[in-house]
């Protein structure tokens, strides 16, 4: 086993994993993505069930997950696969970003603006109010991401002194 974890270790796993739960991942796959964040070498799905305590199916099932949202990759060792994290949080979270543009959001702005016109005359004014918060809430999200995928690798002083001249 390449990951000794203690204390701070498991603290650290339990927190990435409610982040992924909040962010509609499941907790599993947060608990997967945490032990491969803090392993230095890749790990087998064996070795990555003995850590988390899910089953090798579970983990197989949360590292296709991570695999399909670019988050994991994995190396072959004879007939193992070895996984580890191909980015960091920041990678999670733009992630994230973009399935909620791209899935919820986005979506939703189609919708109301093709639907106005059918809902009633008690609710029309208040989806147009829905319509410009969400289209605003849609620039929001975009330029949020543009900028992160610009600057993520920044130094956090650095990302800092670019959010603040973006917010003047």
């Amino acid at each position: 086993m390449h990951v000794e974890l203690g204390a701070a270790e498991l603290e650290f796993i339990s927190r990435i994993a409610k982040l992924s739960a909040r962010w509609g991942l499941g907790e599993a796959v947060g608990k997967v993505l945490a032990v491969l964040f803090l392993s230095n070498k890749p790990l087998s799905q064996g070795e990555i069930s003995k850590l988390t305590g899910y089953s090798v199916g579970q983990i197989s099932s949360s590292l296709s997950l991570l695999e399909s949202l670019g988050l994991v990759i994995y190396s072959k060792e004879g007939r193992r696969k070895l996984y580890k994290a191909a980015g960091l949080l920041l990678d999670v979270l733009e992630n994230f970003l973009e399935r909620t543009l791209k899935n919820q959001l986005s979506p939703t702005v189609k919708f109301i603006r093709e639907n106005l016109p059918r809902f009633n005359e008690r609710t029309r004014e208040n989806a147009e109010k829905l319509l410009q918060e969400y289209e605003k809430a849609r620039i929001l999200l975009e330029m949020n991401i543009e900028y992160l995928k610009k600057w993520k690798n920044l130094s956090p002083e650095n990302f800092a002194k670019k959010m603040r001249i973006v917010m003047q």
